[in-house]
């Protein structure tokens, strides 16, 4: 059984002012939640333990997800990881999270602001197969940060190409040496590394923060996700609309 997480707890600042009064996770694109786009992957890849995280006007995604829930997934168990008392960001809501999740199998994780149809389930396999500690899913494509990897699909370390600024054990000068490649907010993680996370990190943190700390000593590596298959980060009103124009051509 797959088991996966779903992050939507996020103020959704750059949504704004389409979250003055609802969650990001409930921004419609093309009447639909964004949230739904999230679940209807994830179910359709297998997953049948769906855990998903609350903030921002926590109590409209939760009535959401009842109201629909049985209807729209109804061989999924879906819980809610609450959050409203302290935003943790994406670690931190993975650690808070990890009491709902089996142990000993890995944990599937993306976020409401992303809509793509990455084959789950064959990442979740290869990931199986290599006994990764964490699988990232990357893409080549424009972003001021990136992360890179050496010719292993190891991570090795992150850059911010407008700043210069530079994580992980790497040095400026060896930065063209790496493949280098954006993250896509999908990934794969053991919960054993959740652990280790939360003794490294503490409760409160970014989960990439969390990786390059890690990556040294952890068996951290990329799938690149190829363009045969669609990737939209929707968390801004003009990424939203580029989506919307992409689905919904004449």
């Amino acid at each position: 059984m797959m088991q996966a997480m779903i992050f939507a707890a996020g103020l959704g600042t750059r949504l704004r002012p389409l979250t003055d009064n609802k969650p990001k996770a409930l921004v419609e694109m093309g009447g639909k939640p964004l949230i739904e786009y999230a679940m209807d992957h994830f179910y359709a890849e297998g997953a049948r333990r769906i855990v998903v995280n609350v903030h921002h006007f926590a109590n409209q995604v939760v009535e959401y997800l009842q109201r629909n829930g049985k209807n729209m997934w109804p061989e999924a168990e879906i819980l809610i990881s609450d959050e409203s008392g302290r935003l943790l960001d994406t670690g931190g809501g993975l650690v808070k999270a990890l009491p709902f999740f089996d142990k000993n199998e890995p944990i599937v994780v993306g976020n409401a602001d992303v809509i793509c149809d990455a084959p789950l389930a064959e990442l979740l396999d290869m990931h199986k197969r290599i006994h990764n500690d964490a699988t990232l899913l990357t893409r080549v494509r424009e972003s001021t940060r990136q992360l890179l990897f050496d010719d292993m699909h190891y991570l090795c370390g992150w850059i911010n190409k407008s700043s210069g600024k530079i994580k992980g054990d790497v040095n400026i000068s060896d930065v063209p040496q790496y493949k280098q490649q954006a993250f896509c907010g999908i990934h794969i993680i053991e919960p054993s590394l959740v652990e280790e996370m939360k003794e490294e990190m503490g409760e409160v943190f970014g989960i990439m923060d969390g990786y390059l700390k890690l990556c040294q000593s952890k068996d951290i590596m990329n799938i690149e996700l190829t363009k045969e298959y669609h990737w939209f980060d929707v968390g801004t009103t003009e990424k939203l609309q580029k989506a919307y124009n992409f689905f919904h051509k004449s």
